[in-house]
């Protein structure tokens, strides 16, 4: 695997740096939160309306959303208590051309989070409706997932694995009525009886998940930095 993902990399890393534009719409229009996280948030609030006599659509809205910020927890917690994988601009196992305007860290590539997150989503919209989740799976794919490549950030078995743990905790949450049942039907009260609290916090969920819950992250980071845990 280590040599497929060589190789799949340096050929897509071939093309970088070929065109200043190109580079330039990948790593940095497409990875702007505006084109990345927020057109798959905007389908769960589309589903979410939609005409939806038995209320399917939104449960399995929710359970995408349950199931994204599932699998943000599971690939963070592989990334930082699994072996380091460098990143592929930084792991030395080639010269890697970086492309105009990307960039990288030393974080461990391996699994891709935030492909564990979209891909969550994917499986969550796919349920709601098969159209829509067509839609969201190709927008994953070469919007969402192809600039961690084309920019070093990740190898291809990084991304794959990421999208496995997103879809995986999606499906799991979905098949265990135990859990996600009386978490439903808790969330459905309060959207009746305190419709104004209930949307509030769905804006604020739905605003952090778009913006790939950036502010949470860097104060969880600088925490773990101020007591020597990272």
């Amino acid at each position: 695997m280590v040599q497929i993902d060589i190789a799949i990399t340096k050929f897509v890393n071939s093309f970088a740096g070929q065109s200043h534009f190109f580079d330039r719409i990948v790593l940095e229009i497409l990875q702007m939160n505006t084109f990345k996280m927020l057109p798959l948030v905007t389908l769960m609030v589309w589903l979410w309306f939609s005409n939806d006599p038995q209320g399917m659509r939104r449960r399995f809205v929710f359970n995408g959303m349950a199931g994204g910020f599932i699998a943000l927890v599971i690939t963070r917690v592989v990334q930082n208590l699994g072996p380091h994988r460098p990143r592929p601009a930084l792991s030395g196992e080639f010269e890697f051309v970086l492309p105009a305007g990307g960039y990288t860290n030393d974080w461990s590539s391996f699994p891709s989070d935030t492909t564990g997150l979209a891909f969550a989503m994917v499986l969550g919209i796919w349920f709601a409706s098969r159209k829509l989740g067509v839609l969201a799976l190709f927008w994953s794919i070469f919007i969402i997932a192809f600039p961690r490549l084309y920019g070093g950030f990740h190898y291809v078995s990084d991304l794959v694995a990421g999208a496995l743990i997103g879809m995986a905790s999606t499906y799991a949450f979905t098949r265990i009525h135990a859990i996600s049942d009386p978490l439903f039907d808790a969330l459905m009260r309060l959207s009746r009886d305190r419709k104004a609290l209930f949307y509030a916090l769905a804006f604020i969920v739905a605003y952090q998940t778009s913006t790939y819950f950036g502010d949470i992250r860097k104060t969880g980071e600088k925490a773990l930095h101020s007591i020597g845990l990272k």
